[in-house]
């Protein structure tokens, strides 16, 4: 078999792929949805304003993995989506953004 030209190598063409690289790809995300939320548990004992963002990321990394489970499921095998992931995809990414922020103005200004 040989490659496509501009693929990646002969695996790219594998039934099930797109769908592995989809729901690992979410769960990426909310893997960092979690570490960033126990970063803000370990750092800081404040109370509700560090307890409240860490239980954010702890919703969002549960709804990231359910929004690339269910992703990953309508792929059909060795096939393209037929449907764009476009309102999943903002609404995440602004979340995560959103967290990330948060995240980062805790840790940088508030004292341990």
């Amino acid at each position: 078999m040989t490659p496509r030209r501009g693929s990646g190598g002969e695996h790219d063409d594998l039934p099930g792929l797109q769908a592995e690289r989809t729901r690992l790809s979410w769960e990426r995300a909310a893997l960092a949805a979690v570490v960033n939320g126990a970063l803000l548990l370990l750092r800081h004992t404040q109370g509700w304003v560090v307890l409240a963002p860490a239980m954010f990321g702890l919703v969002l990394a549960l709804a990231l993995a359910l929004v690339g489970t269910r992703r990953a499921r309508r792929i059909p095998s060795g096939a393209h989506p037929v449907r764009t992931a476009r309102g999943p995809v903002l609404i995440s990414g602004t979340a995560v953004a959103l967290f990330g922020m948060t995240v980062l103005a805790l840790l940088s200004f508030a004292t341990p």
